[in-house]
């Protein structure tokens, strides 16, 4: 299928959610041998998914090397949100554990609350992909379309100046 797509033009390809099965991290890590090998052009940009987690993104750059690749010369693709609904209420208990608080606040807490916790986690999670070194850092807000626009806004502003390089808006 990537030789497919190289070969009809495409410019980029998400090909692995390398976290959720060991298929996906051999599809990701052939994909990444076979352009190195020229069997899919040489400029086609491969991108995989990590969840905001340094667990995946930290497997990203394992698998990206086991393929023998520097993390440099691929991009990866931060998935959370900026939608209330999914702050709330999928991110919700993530975001107080990452800042220390307890389960038992989790609906006492208001949507600003997750909204300041999902900024310092995903500006966090942004650059620990930096630092490591993948050459771009697409950052995706599931469920943006519900998301309220200012917010939606200075999450991106801020992925930016962590050194995201483009939005993926879902």
């Amino acid at each position: 299928i990537a030789q497919f797509l190289s070969d009809l033009g495409v410019d980029t390809i998400l090909p692995a959610f390398i976290i959720s099965s060991q298929s996906d991290r051999e599809a990701y890590k052939k994909i990444l041998q076979s352009r190195e090998r020229g069997r899919i052009r040489k400029d086609i940009e491969i991108i995989t998914i990590a969840r905001a987690n340094k667990k995946d993104i930290d497997l990203a750059a394992s698998i990206t090397r086991e393929a023998g690749i520097s993390p440099e010369r691929v991009g990866i693709l931060i998935l959370s949100t900026a939608s209330d609904l999914h702050l709330k209420y999928k991110l919700g208990q993530v975001l107080l554990k990452y800042k220390g608080v307890n389960l038992s606040q989790w609906l006492k807490k208001p949507v600003s609350w997750y909204r300041d916790a999902n900024l310092d986690f995903i500006i966090e999670h942004v650059k620990y992909a930096r630092e490591i070194g993948f050459g771009s850092i697409e950052f995706a807000s599931e469920d943006a379309s519900r998301a309220d626009l200012d917010y939606l806004l200075k999450w991106a502003k801020a992925c930016r100046a962590a050194g995201g390089t483009r939005l993926c808006f879902s």
